[in-house]
This record gives structure tokens, C-alpha cells and sequence, in this order.
């Protein structure tokens, strides 16, 4: 049930970063950069939210909650640049075709930010528990 709920979050959280991607550079006239980071930290906010309230029961850093946001935020940027990567690869190394390419990186990144985030900071399987607020690896 957690990928299915994480899908439906990731796609919320995209709908919300295009959205103020939008607003920024048609409204209120910000600079595309300005614009792109404003639109990331919009939607990786509603991704962090959404993902604790509905998605992953099990919180390694519940006492910690600025820290387990910076850490949701570092696995979803790990996550981009993979897939910046794979684009790299396709488009410029290997000149296979731009949207193919950008559909299988946003398939990897999917894959790779809810495995990232479950596991490593969300506990799953139990890997990872916590003791009054302090980290401990079983």
C-alpha cells in the first residue's frame, strides 16, 4: 500500500511544484532559477507532509522533525540527480530520444527517492530505530 500512497503523493507534490513554477515566473515575474528552486522547496514541503501524515507509519526521527526534513529533501535531490544523469547519458552520450529518456528517469528517480526514503529514513524493514529520540543502527 506505501508505493501506491507514495505515488499519489509525489504526483500532489508535482502538481503543486508545477503549479508554483507557474505562479512564480507568470505572476510575480521571478527569473526561471528563482522560480525552479521556489517550486522545489513547494513541493518537496507538501512531499515531506503528505508522506508522514499518509504514507510511512514508522518515523526514525519523530523527535527530530527539521532534521528528518532535511534528510527527505538530500534523498529527493540524490533522487533529481540521478536523474539528471540518466538524461546526460541518453540525450548527449548516446542520442537516444529526449522524452523516452526523461520518462525512464523520472521512473528511476521515483523508484530510487521511495526506496531512499523508506529505508533510510522512514525504518523500513526495520533497519533502523530509534531509542528517545537517538538513532540506533540494529
Amino acid at each position: 500500500m506505501e508505493p501506491l500512497r507514495y505515488f499519489l503523493v509525489s504526483l500532489v507534490a508535482l502538481l503543486c511544484d508545477i503549479a508554483t513554477f507557474s505562479l512564480c515566473i507568470r505572476v510575480f515575474s521571478h527569473s526561471m532559477n528563482a522560480a525552479v528552486v521556489t517550486s522545489f522547496l513547494v513541493g518537496v514541503l507538501v512531499a515531506y507532509f503528505l508522506s508522514v501524515l499518509w504514507v510511512f507509519p514508522t518515523r526514525v526521527l519523530r523527535r527530530s522533525p527539521m532534521l528528518e526534513f532535511l534528510i527527505f529533501m538530500a534523498l529527493g535531490v540524490c533522487g533529481a540527480c540521478v536523474a539528471r544523469g540518466m538524461l546526460y547519458l541518453g540525450t548527449e552520450l548516446w542520442s537516444l530520444n529526449p522524452e523516452l529518456v526523461k520518462l525512464a528517469a523520472a521512473v528511476v528517480s521515483f523508484i530510487l527517492n521511495f526506496l531512499l526514503r523508506k529505508y533510510v529514513l522512514f525504518g523500513g524493514r526495520e533497519a533502523l530505530a530509534t531509542q528517545d529520540g537517538v538513532l540506533h543502527v540494529k
